[in-house]
């Protein structure tokens, strides 16, 4: 290994793995493990790092006290800067009318594919993009440890609202006990406060994850000072404004009850101790226990918003019909559990290749949360029996397809809200190449740090001036084309006079500048002039009438930027609905990519801050005559700006004015610069740089992108040398 010291990110080249089958249930760790290195960690000893912090009068360890503890420039791939954005609730404007207004969902699945590394930024195109945050509360990172989860993953939970534990311990009685963990965490000084309240929650904030994930199948859950501790957590973080803060706790107990609260749950007296998953019985919903279940939690803390009856779906054979048989049942949460290193979506996920693979496994994810037909406004009749295993890609359709979908139990979500602009180009996170404005520049890349906002509804498409559904028009992501990342939009069918209203985003979006404007990016594949057939809708806050804006004829077959006049949105309007009409006629079928939807105004141009190029060493690792593979991590400079928890080491992007970063690459000091990434977390992985020649100069820069998306920092570029022998 030759390794060199540059400032500015820190750069290790990394061999690319196969690609890798989704239905293997035992998927050994994907191509990430030649990427990363987490067998330094230990989550006690980080603990212990903390906690010696503390004692000196510091919220988090140094630089160097980490390096001596033998954790690596990998912690930073391990953070999320996204702060957990602020879901709206408005039960008069659910789809579905009767769903309990503020029922929660908790996934406790993994993240990505594989024990450990699994969901961490790799060069496999073929990986889990989970992409349903609009009806997910909690993610419960199963296939990492305390204090180790993807930080990219959790920007991409955060962005939508959805608050990310830090992964999991693991206790069974007849496996791995808790003494020694137990001994640890009750440890009391000679106060009787308990050691290690602030040292974890410290971690925590320091990481930007939300919460410790407990499977506690012994009994050491029960212990006085365990659920001291616990609860001390819970009273500790209110006092810091941790608000995001969770503890979910998994047992052997299928039920809940005054007696077993203050232990599991929590009590008015002693407060909160819990978010707590109900164990199944035989795999299926405890539904015999539910309503019980909440009126103890009710009366022993005063809500059951914290309480989740667990369900392992390793099947979707389940007791659905039984989930909302009385307004007790109804108030509880749902946590659907499956397994420890891939979840069962992605497990199920058939295709004759990845690309078909990666499409069939949004639909599959769209069936299970929306319903069997993709849509919560017409959902099969709730059953016990729903086809999800299957052999081959030639019964991908069957899947879930007459399932009632999770939305005919838990209301859809979002968080997008604040000022214009508001921008997505549909990227999922991840792509079978990297396109920049329509053109590649890049192979095969995963990294859940750039997936963009999710739609609310997947998907909601009516008949224009109703609120029947449409089936003239479909809408699906495509990885077969993108504009920039990897994925796009589709829409498809047979436009019709009157028009399909294919409805995306449910928002509160400010109009704070004058001359609001659309941009997108649209590709028909047609040759010469044709007709997009396409409009941009919108409806403003409390408003029921959709205003129309065309999008125009269309000169070619390449992707093409149009950019529209939005009159009728002025200074001060909000915006609450986002959608696309396709009204006309086509002499084929119809068939339309878009790669970028976005609104903006005229506000005042916002710096973000600089890149900081004094944080890290480079490491070259692997390297061939023909490619690279960059690893990359960096830091921003706040002077100026005044982060609310710098003291704990934490600097979220917008308190720093940033939305976004750009990845960058050219071949020579005056080489012609391309994009070949972007993402949220101060880290990054580029997977396979193909060289012109073999004697490229390779450079990598990184800037930050203001959350005015039209203001950029510096590009901070990094030399990497080649290896000489």
């Amino acid at each position: 290994m030759k390794k060199f010291t540059v400032c500015g990110a820190a750069v290790a080249l990394c061999c690319l793995a196969s690609n890798v089958q989704a239905q293997e249930p035992e998927y050994p760790a994907s191509a990430s493990t030649e990427v990363f290195d987490f067998t330094p960690w230990n989550d006690d000893q980080l603990l212990l790092l903390f906690a010696h912090a503390a004692d000196e009068g510091r919220k988090y360890p140094t630089k160097e006290e980490f390096e001596a503890a033998g954790f690596n420039l990998d912690l930073e791939f391990s953070r999320s800067h996204v702060r957990p954005a602020v879901i709206m609730e408005d039960a008069a404007k659910n789809v579905v009318a009767d769903v309990y207004p503020t029922r929660r969902l908790w996934m406790n699945t993994p993240t990505g594919q594989g024990e450990g590394v699994g969901g961490y930024p790799s060069s496999e195109f073929h990986s889990d993009v989970f992409s349903m945050w609009n009806y997910t509360n909690l993610y419960g990172a199963w296939n990492h440890t305390v204090l180790q989860a993807p930080g990219s993953w959790a920007d991409a939970a955060h962005k939508n609202g959805t608050h990310m534990f830090s992964g999991i311990k693991f206790f069974e009685s007849w496996g791995e006990t808790s003494g020694e963990y137990i001994e640890l965490i009750t440890k009391k000084n000679e106060k009787g406060e308990y050691v290690y309240v602030d040292a974890f929650l410290n971690a925590l904030l320091f990481l930007g994850l939300d919460g410790i994930n407990y499977n506690f199948e012994d009994m050491g859950y029960s212990q006085t000072d365990v659920v001291g501790f616990h609860q001390a957590l819970y009273k500790r973080a209110k006092e810091i404004g941790f608000d995001s803060f969770h503890i979910g706790l998994y047992t052997s107990s299928s039920s809940l009850s005054t007696r077993t609260a203050n232990a599991l749950y929590g009590t008015k007296t002693n407060g909160k101790t819990a978010d707590l998953m109900l164990n199944y019985s035989g795999g299926d919903f405890a539904t015999q226990y539910m309503a019980s279940s909440v009126q103890a939690a009710e009366t022993a803390y005063g809500t059951a918003d914290g309480l989740y009856a667990g369900g392992w779906y390793r099947h979707m054979d389940l007791s659905w019909p039984l989930l909302n048989q009385d307004e007790d049942t109804k108030r509880c949460g749902l946590c659907l559990w499956g397994e420890h290193k891939i979840s069962r979506f992605f497990q199920y996920v058939v295709g004759k290749d990845p690309m078909d693979m990666q499409t069939n496994y949004q639909k599959l994810l769209e069936k299970g949360f929306s319903g069997g037909y993709r849509t919560p406004i017409q959902r099969p009749a709730p059953s016990y029996t729903n086809v999800f295993q299957v052999e081959n890609a030639s019964e991908a359709d069957t899947q879930l397809a007459e399932f009632c979908g999770l939305a005919e139990f838990i209301p859809e979500r979002t968080a997008i809200q604040g000022d214009l602009p508001f921008n997505t180009y549909f990227s999922l996170g991840n792509g079978d190449f990297y396109a920049y404005k329509g053109k590649k520049t890049l192979g095969s890349w995963y990294n859940m740090g750039q997936q963009d906002y999710v739609p609310t509804y997947r998907w909601l498409i009516y008949q224009t001036g109703t609120t029947n559904r449409s089936t003239d028009i479909d809408a699906e992501f495509t990885h077969e084309d993108a504009y920039i990342g990897g994925s796009a939009l589709r829409l498809k069918g047979t436009p019709t006079s009157t028009g399909s209203d294919v409805v995306l985003y449910r928002a509160k979006l400010t109009v704070s500048g004058n001359n609001a404007t659309a941009k997108l990016a649209v590709k028909s594949g047609i040759e010469g002039s044709n007709a997009s057939n396409l409009y941009l809708i919108l409806k403003k806050f409390d408003d029921n009438a959709w205003l129309e804006f065309p999008v125009g004829d269309l000169k070619g077959a390449t992707w093409e930027e149009k950019e529209i006049a939005l009159s009728g949105i002025n200074q001060n309007d909000v915006i609450e609905y986002i959608g696309l009409r396709v009204k006309g006629s086509a002499s084929d079928s119809y068939k339309m990519l878009v790669g970028q939807l976005q609104l903006c105004d005229d506000r005042s141009a916002v710096k973000p801050a600089d890149i900081d190029d004094l944080s890290v060493v480079t490491e070259v690792k692997e390297e061939t005559t023909s490619s690279m593979s960059v690893k990359l991590t960096w830091s921003v400079d706040y002077t100026g700006f005044s982060p609310a928890r710098k003291d704990y080491g934490m600097v979220y992007n917008d308190e720093v004015n940033i939305d976004h970063f750009e990845i960058l690459y050219k071949n020579g000091e005056d080489g012609r610069v391309s994009e070949v990434g972007r993402t949220s977390t101060w880290s990054a992985y580029v997977g396979n740089i193909q060289f012109e020649d073999e004697n490229d100069d390779p450079y990598i820069g990184v800037r930050s992108v203001s959350v005015d998306l039209k203001s950029y920092s510096p590009v901070v570029w990094t030399h990497v040398p080649r290896a000489t022998g």
